[in-house]
């Protein structure tokens, strides 16, 4: 029972973390730089794609939800040795420039977590409430 509380409360974490993010349209361009994933407006496989600021994307094993105009992201961040970090959300209007919002889950949000390893996150929303 105490991991499906840890679950909800985690949930509950991440779509808090998805709500407060805000709508898109905040007129910032992706890095052009030579790490990015982006040539000539496309996405290209296969080398590092970046965010708005330039900085790896950490969304590993991720995926992605649309709230309003605005798509999410959540996916696995991990630390050097390949242990659990974070999971992390960035935000997107047009799902090519993906802006950093925050860590919707950390090794620290529950004891459990410093020794778990957590995979695929998966995070819904539920129109019903906004959340």
């Amino acid at each position: 029972m105490r991991g499906r509380s840890l679950l909800l409360a985690c949930s509950a974490a991440a779509l808090a973390l998805a709500t407060s993010c805000g709508g898109g349209g905040d007129g910032i361009e992706a890095d052009d730089g030579p790490a990015m994933a982006l040539a000539s407006g496309q996405l290209v496989n296969g080398i590092l794609w970046a965010d708005v600021s330039g900085n790896p994307i950490h969304a590993h094993g991720g995926g992605i939800i649309k709230v309003g105009s605005s798509y999410y992201w959540f996916g696995e961040n991990r630390n050097a040795d390949g242990t659990f970090k974070a999971v992390t959300c960035y935000r997107s209007s047009d799902l090519h420039s993906w802006e950093l919002r925050g860590n919707a889950l950390t090794s620290s949000s529950a004891a459990e977590l410093n020794h778990s390893n957590v995979e695929r996150p998966k995070v819904i929303y539920n129109a019903s409430t906004g959340r």
